[in-house]
């Protein structure tokens, strides 16, 4: 019995041993398991609401309310064009001229012709003076006198005819000349020196009446919100946006795309600098200003095959939110999905994160 006693004390004492030992191993001489992921820092972000306008893009051409196609009256070689295209004009000046070697010397013998005549007409209604006061003393006959009536009405008929030449000949000398028939602002030249010019055929348009943007508007942007009154916006010469109106529609669609044409007011010192046929991107307003909710494209995750937004939550993990995304706006994009604008979402990143992972929100000026 003794010795039973005895073993039994002797097992459990190993019994003990051999559970302390594994304490102690567990304790202080077991390997480390792995270590939990570090926390990813990010920038955080909030989607916001913002009121947008949709708006779409065309191609327009300025157009004048009076543009006028100035042609030469006769054909010839341009020998100098003496305006710019948008530069402003007053009525009659000298726009451009012609080579015309033949006018000089036809006005010349013209004019010549015509003193010629005048002198002779002179002469000869000196002669009648002197004749009508020698038939009045009877020392001429009445046939004498008939016919000095009739060497002055003759010459008098040439007097008259070589001033017609010589008007024509000086209308000729002038067809050298293209003149601007009022005050406008050139909006195209048609020739350059050097080049033949054909009678009849535009050399210079002139613009002078008010100057639009002309467009051609699909139908189906017109049925979208697109109508007077609205706006539209275009780029400066000098990258500086100005804004305008669409002034009047003509609500009937043209084929074979089904556009309307479309008239778009801007102020008058904003298009004097573009020339009549000049083209001009626009953008018109469509619709309503509406509410969209936008987030910084960099908090978009667009991997597994979708559009993603990574929220943070309260224990410091990102759980996902799918969204669609709509247009871009500079550096945000419009997304429509569960997302309000007091939530707090990764902004950078995202493609080091999976739902669930712990992330460490950075201040965005600290990060930049």
């Amino acid at each position: 019995m003794k010795r039973w006693k005895i073993a039994l004390s002797v097992l459990i004492a190993a019994a003990l041993l051999v559970l302390l030992g594994l304490r102690v191993y567990r304790t202080y001489l077991r390997a480390p398991g792995p270590a939990a992921p570090a926390p990813v820092a990010v920038i955080v972000a909030s989607p916001r609401k913002e009121s947008v306008i949709d708006s779409v893009g065309y191609l327009g051409t300025v157009r004048g309310d009076r543009d006028t196609e100035l042609a030469f009256r006769a054909g010839g070689t341009v020998t100098e064009i003496r305006v710019r295209e948008g530069e402003r004009v007053a009525a009659g000046q000298q726009l451009a001229r012609l080579d015309l070697p033949e006018v000089e010397p036809r006005v010349e013998q013209a004019r010549q012709q015509w003193q010629r005549a005048r002198l002779e007409a002179a002469h000869l209604q000196d002669e009648l003076a002197t004749d009508e006061r020698l038939y009045l003393d009877g020392a001429i006959s009445r046939a004498r006198l008939d016919q000095s009536h009739l060497r002055q009405a003759m010459a008098e008929a040439a007097r008259e005819a070589a001033r017609a030449t010589l008007v024509e000949a000086e209308a000729r000398h002038d067809f050298q000349w293209l003149r601007a028939p009022a005050a406008g602002v050139i909006a195209a030249l048609h020739v350059r020196t050097g080049a033949y010019a054909n009678p009849g055929r535009p050399a210079i348009t002139l613009a002078s009446g008010r100057r639009r943007i002309e467009v051609d508007v699909l139908e189906t942007d017109l049925q979208k919100g697109i109508g007077p009154g609205g706006r539209v916006w275009m780029d400066g010469s000098d990258g500086t946006e100005h804004e305008g109106v669409v002034e009047a529609a003509e609500w009937i669609s043209r084929p074979p795309w089904r556009t309307v044409r479309v008239w778009l007011a801007f102020p008058p010192e904003t298009l004097a600098a573009y020339p009549s046929g000049a083209g001009l991107s626009v953008r018109i307003e469509r619709g309503s200003p509406a509410d969209v909710m936008t987030v910084p494209v960099s908090a978009i995750d667009r991997r597994h095959g979708g559009t993603r937004i990574l929220r943070l939550q309260a224990d410091g993990t990102v759980e996902s939110v799918p969204v669609t995304l709509g247009a871009r706006r500079g550096e945000r994009q419009e997304v429509r999905g569960a997302l309000d604008p007091g939530d707090q979402i990764a902004a950078s990143g995202v493609v080091r994160l999976e739902p669930g992972a712990r992330v460490l929100p950075v201040d965005e000026e600290v990060e930049r």
